[in-house]
């Protein structure tokens, strides 16, 4: 159900980077806008559908929040590894921007 034109952004385990967008929404927007995000579903031996996945950020005004996410799709998402010729399978899942989130315009 994902459209073919919306981004994608990676999360790399490693290095504990995150490919991030430049703006989240609009100042005291509430669920009007949908981020979603990639992972590797295999990390350390460990199959990460089997954790609880959050979303951890502080706002513009420098509260922290905790976002649950609702749902893994783990079918959608997968990479070739070109050293082994197989297919790596990811996990996607979304970040639906609340207010607690746009309450204050800023860096979140």
């Amino acid at each position: 159900m994902l459209p073919s034109t919306e981004r994608i952004y990676e999360i790399d385990l490693n290095t504990r980077t995150i490919d991030a967008p430049e703006w989240l929404s609009v100042e005291t927007d509430h669920r009007s806008e949908t981020i979603y995000f990639k992972v590797p579903r295999y990390f350390d031996h460990m199959d990460l559908t089997t954790t609880v996945c959050v979303i951890q950020y502080i706002n513009a005004n420098g509260e922290g929040r905790v976002y649950p996410v609702p749902y893994y799709d783990i079918t959608t998402c997968t990479r070739e590894n070109f050293e082994t010729l197989e297919q790596e399978p990811y996990i996607l899942f979304p970040w639906v921007i609340d207010g607690e989130a746009t309450k204050a315009a800023g860096d979140v």
